[in-house]
Formats: C-alpha cells, structure tokens, sequence
C-alpha cells in the first residue's frame, strides 16, 4: 500500500470503529433492558433467555471485532507516523500530520503553521510527492 491508501485505510477503519462502537452500545443496552426468566426447565426455542444469550454472544463478537479494528489502526498510524517523520523537511511532516493523522480542515490546517490556505495546500501536495519517493 503506498501512503495515499494507507491514509485511506485508516480514515475507513475509523469510521468503522465508530459505527462498530456505537452498535455494540445499542446492543449493550439492549441487553442490560432484558431480564431473563430463570427457572430449572430449559427454555423452549426463541425464548426469553436464549435470546439474551445469543446477544451476548453477539455483543463478545462484537466486542472482539472492535479490537481487531482498533489494534489496525493504532498498527496503520504507528506506521504513518514513522513514515511521515522520515520527511527531511519539517513543515512536510507538520502538513501531512495536521492534514493525514489528525484530519484537520485546510484552514485549521493553514493556522496551525502560519501559513496562507494556498501555500499550505501547496505545501501539502509537495510533501506528499517527497513521501511517496521514501
């Protein structure tokens, strides 16, 4: 993957953590909300706690899916982070950092180095030809 689809990779992932997160809150609650009926005779199919079973069955895969996510894109940032700190120039590392990682607007991104929209953008497309030749 060069650095374009790794940045790519790591905004999806987090968007995915996000969505992922906020399922698993819904289904926390959801089961938090069910009181199962407990008694000695096992409950027929579709009863009330084998359906709060098979949510918390759901809810540790899901719990198991949002550290896989979350281990690949602290994995993926490391990885950029290293990467754009391998940049010669200092303010390529800065715009990249401010613009890639932390996912700033242009002008927040502008301000943040003092620079004017224009040369920050400029500057951006310069730093992403400089690390795309490491």
């Amino acid at each position: 993957m060069n650095f374009k689809e790794k940045i790519n990779r790591l905004h999806k992932l987090e968007a995915e953590i996000h969505r992922s997160t906020l399922l698993l809150k819904q289904l926390e609650t959801a089961a938090a909300k069910m009181t199962p009926v407990l008694h000695y005779a096992p409950s027929g199919p579709g009863g009330e706690s084998r359906s709060l079973e098979k949510l918390m069955v759901r809810i540790a895969d899901m719990r198991k899916d949002v550290n896989r996510l979350t281990a690949e894109y602290f994995e993926l940032n490391r990885e950029l982070v290293d990467l754009i700190n391998k940049l010669p120039d200092e303010n390529y590392s800065d715009v990249l950092t401010y613009r890639c990682i932390q996912g700033l607007s242009w002008p927040k991104v502008a301000n943040e180095l003092h620079f004017s929209d224009g040369y920050t953008r400029r500057l951006f497309k310069k730093a992403m030809d400089a690390i795309e030749k490491l």
